[in-house]
């Protein structure tokens, strides 16, 4: 898991830090880099396909950065929120209910 923020990263890192988060995370990135960069850079360093990535996120440049770079992904809406995602994009209202969506994200991944 990682994170990539426009937060600027010395910020998000001390986030990170004091909410105790540290050790869920490969690693932690923001601004200056633009999202597009982060993963372009997760998906190089990590030398994983694309198509076998996910990106969770709640803006819709968390959306586009996913789809320029060819990851699955899947927008957080907080319930009673319009989402900002086209209907094709699977939602969660919390990342507990992501669990619950793993499996057939899995599923259209390998028929793809």
């Amino acid at each position: 898991c990682f994170i990539a923020s426009a937060t600027p990263e010395p910020e998000l890192r001390r986030i990170v830090h004091r909410r105790g988060w540290s050790d869920f995370f490969s690693g932690v990135f923001g601004a200056p880099a633009t999202k597009k960069e982060i993963l372009r850079n997760i998906l190089h360093s990590t030398r994983k396909p694309a198509n076998e990535c996910l990106m969770v996120g709640d803006a819709k440049t968390d959306f586009e950065a996913a789809s320029q770079s060819g990851l699955q992904f899947v927008g957080r809406v907080p319930a009673l929120t319009a989402s900002p995602f086209p209907s094709c994009v699977p939602l969660v209202k919390d990342m507990h209910e992501l669990s619950q969506l793993l499996p057939t994200l899995s599923a259209i991944a390998s028929s793809d």
